[in-house]
């Protein structure tokens, strides 16, 4: 699998496991913590992607794949998506994102 949707398929499930919108992450209690933060286990979608990318090595920046999907439909920013939409939704971007790169991936190949 390549690296990129790895890293994507990582941020969805970060996303599907807690979500929470006006912080890059929250604690159980609901407390705003760094996105990089071990109390951290919701995620807003920029948040998600800071996580993956501070966890993992070599580091990759994910977050212009989401950028270009969220461009694609119109809309300003990861941050003013995710905070204007619900968890089902964010989740949707993600695996948009996630075929978009796949596509191009077999694009590629051809």
């Amino acid at each position: 699998m390549n690296e990129t949707i790895k890293r994507l398929k990582g941020v969805r499930d970060l996303l599907e496991r807690g979500w929470c919108q006006g912080a890059y992450a929250r604690d159980a209690d609901g407390i705003e913590r760094p996105a990089g933060s071990e109390e951290a286990v919701r995620f807003c979608l920029s948040g998600a992607c800071l996580r993956v990318y501070l966890k993992t090595l070599p580091r990759m920046d994910i977050t212009h794949h989401l950028v270009e999907t969220v461009r694609e439909l119109g809309l300003p920013n990861l941050p003013s998506f995710n905070d204007n939409h619900t968890q089902a939704e964010v989740l949707a971007l993600v695996d948009k994102t996630i075929e978009r790169v796949e596509a191009s991936r077999g694009r590629e190949h051809e």
